[in-house]
């Protein structure tokens, strides 16, 4: 039988360490804090006197040129992007974060109208909420506007599209390492490239070619019953998984209007 005085002194002693370990986090998260600080500060003053960019926290909004079909450049290091449109005649933009938000714009009216949207959070954990992982890009598009690109990079974060009347003269790049990208939907052109995320696809009809590459993650396409039985997938979509598994379901509904 053990000694319960024994018992008695590990629990003490392990009680006594505990001050120490909370000690030690909270001398580490306040280190974090102020390198995330002090990013912040020095990405401000590098933009400031930058007449094609500047820093934001909050929502904002992106006038567009008349005529030229506007490009649009997203890349974020482990934020979620979530683009979808609406029926404004803005870019809406809204950072769900503490971190800056870099926007440079190059315009020739008629011409060019490219929007570079950079959310850079590779170096940032809040030191108060702790809540990293809900960080998220919002995006919002005109939806009565075409568009000549649409280009989206992110190392670890996920990549949410509602596509519903989005209009790409070029096919929308989307480029993840880790992230997951689910895209509702689609009726434009798109090329798709992860390592290990998996992709989420549904579609309303299969009209535009579909490219998607993955090393490990896993595809999941959603196609009409018609569309399947007459082959489309087969002549729009190329999906190539090297470990991970391809899954074609049927999905029986109304395409939207």
């Amino acid at each position: 039988m053990r000694n319960p005085q024994n018992l008695i002194s590990k629990h003490k002693r392990f009680k006594l360490k505990r001050p120490q370990n909370i000690k030690k986090a909270f001398l580490i998260l306040s280190l974090i804090a102020i390198i995330s600080l002090g990013f912040t500060v020095a990405s401000e003053v590098y933009f400031k006197d930058n007449p094609l960019a500047r820093v934001y926290r909050t929502e904002h909004l992106i006038s567009l040129d008349e005529v030229a079909p506007p490009t649009i450049d997203i890349i974020t290091a482990g934020m979620r992007v979530e683009l979808s449109l609406w029926d404004g005649d803005e870019i809406r933009i809204r950072p769900v974060s503490e971190l800056p938000l870099m926007i440079v714009k190059e315009h020739e009216y008629g011409y060019t109208h490219e929007i570079s949207i950079n959310q850079d959070d590779g170096f940032a954990i809040s030191f108060f909420t702790l809540q990293q992982f809900r960080y998220n890009l919002q995006i919002c598009l005109p939806r009565n506007r075409e568009y000549r690109q649409i280009n989206i990079t992110t190392v670890g974060g996920n990549v949410t599209i509602n596509a519903h009347h989005l209009r790409v003269r070029e096919p929308v790049r989307i480029i993840t390492d880790g992230g997951d990208v689910n895209i509702s939907r689609s009726v434009t052109e798109f090329t798709i490239r992860t390592r290990s995320g998996n992709i989420n696809m549904d579609f309303d009809s299969l009209v535009a070619n579909t490219m998607i590459n993955t090393e490990s993650g896993d595809i999941n396409l959603k196609v009409s019953p018609i569309d399947l039985r007459i082959g489309r997938v087969e002549e729009l979509v190329m999906a190539f998984s090297k470990n991970g598994e391809i899954s074609v379901i049927a999905n029986e509904r109304i395409p939207l209007v």
